[in-house]
């Protein structure tokens, strides 16, 4: 039986049910003076005490403990819930003076990002490698496919891919819940063949027999997690070992906070993680390349994809992927601007 990794009383508390070690009664002791002494040097486990009590606070009674918040909250809670974590880690990089990157002992190394959103319209398989070709000459080593047309035209595009480029290119699909059990089995002997990197979402986030199926067909991994909220929605991903490939979605798992709970179980239990984005604006992008530190696999080009991002934006510059300035999200404008990023791949 897969063990619960955020069953810590550190994480839920001893007494109150804000997740601090004080009795109910004095829970509205913490104030915003309690965040004045959040800085470098200071009490970062008070700190973090304010932060859970404000996002209960906001978005739930705070005489709910917070597995029991985090466990029942629906679909619409937990994006509300995401905005408001990430902007407590807003706050809480401000009150520091320090970037959120150096808060979470982040440093600057290299993480493959891949070209996604090929094949959105189901093109011939030349199109489609048209398309791709100067995806790979602007440096790009990984291509994600959108399948679920029919399993045979399915094939012969990632087929052509493959012939195209050779076994330099990794191929990562994605068929947007759109294949059957009989669809999968079809389908992974042949990705098997070509070498395909993952299938992503053949099934809903909830279908678990059909991800246990589908894991004997082949050995092609399974990947998901774009639909699932908090990190306890990931508890029966983790449990079943079915889908090895883990995709929180930072708008879905309660933002930043549980998207680093999350990330932290999926790595100890060997998964690997995927950070990757919708049509965003910057201040979307900037919590989720964060986290992109921690991730095998990143795409954050949402911004990039817009006919206008908001003002301040993220700064893509060559091959780099530049962290939030002050102005945009998460630390202090009297810090130095030093860049420390994410690198996207380079031509070559």
């Amino acid at each position: 039986m897969f063990k619960d990794p955020f069953d810590a009383k550190s994480l839920l508390g001893r007494r109150c049910s804000c997740g601090a070690d004080h009795e109910p009664q004095d829970h509205d002791k913490l104030t915003a003076n309690s965040a004045q002494a959040a800085v470098p040097g200071g009490d970062e486990a008070r700190w973090n005490r304010v932060v859970d009590a404000a996002v209960l606070r906001a978005v739930f009674p705070v005489d709910a403990t917070r597995r029991q918040f985090l466990t029942t909250v629906g679909a619409a809670t937990a994006m509300a819930m995401s905005g408001l974590d990430q902007a407590l880690w807003d706050i809480k990089g401000k009150a520091a003076g320090w970037p959120l990157y150096k808060l979470l002992g982040g440093s600057n190394r290299p993480v493959p990002a891949y070209a996604g959103g090929i094949s959105l319209g189901y093109q011939p398989p030349e199109a489609l490698v048209a398309e791709a070709e100067p995806m790979v000459e602007m440096g790009y080593r990984a291509l994600k496919l959108r399948i679920g047309d029919t399993v045979a035209n399915d094939i012969a595009r990632m087929t052509a891919v493959r012939r195209r480029f050779g076994d330099g290119i990794a191929i990562l699909t994605d068929a947007n819940t759109g294949y059957s059990v009989a669809d999968v089995r079809r389908v992974l002997p042949a990705m098997d063949e070509l070498g395909i990197g993952w299938l992503e979402e053949p099934f809903p986030a909830h279908d678990h027999r059909s991800y246990a199926l589908a894991r004997s067909f082949g050995r092609t991994p399974l990947a998901a997690g774009e639909n699932h909220y908090t990190r306890f929605e990931f508890n029966r991903v983790l449990e079943d070992g079915s889908i090895t490939i883990l995709q929180p979605d930072l708008s879905k798992t309660g933002g930043l906070t549980e998207a680093l709970a999350l990330t932290d179980a999926a790595r100890a239990a060997g998964f690997e993680v995927m950070v990757g984005c919708m049509l965003s604006t910057s201040l979307a992008m900037a919590p989720a390349s964060l986290l992109a530190g921690l991730a095998e696999f990143v795409d954050l080009d949402g911004p990039l994809l817009l006919a206008k991002d908001r003002t301040p934006a993220l700064r893509y510059e060559g091959d780099t992927l530049h962290p939030p300035t002050p102005e945009l999200w998460g630390w202090s404008t009297l810090q130095s601007r030093n860049s420390v990023g994410i690198r996207r791949p380079s031509p070559g």
